[in-house]
């Protein structure tokens, strides 16, 4: 935590932490379990769409790189020979 961080922003960084963990563990069971599966009856079922967790799980890691101070935004350049 660093110096000038408050206590209600400590609580959101670890709230950000739980719900990325909460995610990850989402991932790895639709990654291990697979994303769909059929029924004895030939019914067809969907645990969950892998690249909305992914999207959550990417969400949630620049959130707590955010929250932590540990952003790793860049900075986009666009080279123009117009001159």
């Amino acid at each position: 935590m660093s110096a000038v961080q408050t206590k209600g922003e400590k609580m959101i960084l670890e709230e950000a932490k739980r719900r990325l963990a909460m995610w990850l563990e989402a991932e790895e069971a639709v990654a291990i379990g697979g994303q769909s599966y059929e029924t004895q009856g030939g019914r067809k079922l969907t645990r969950a769409n892998i690249s909305e967790i992914r999207k959550y799980v990417e969400y949630y890691e620049r959130k707590v790189a955010s929250l932590s101070g540990k952003s790793k935004m860049g900075r986009r350049v666009i080279f123009r020979d117009d001159l």
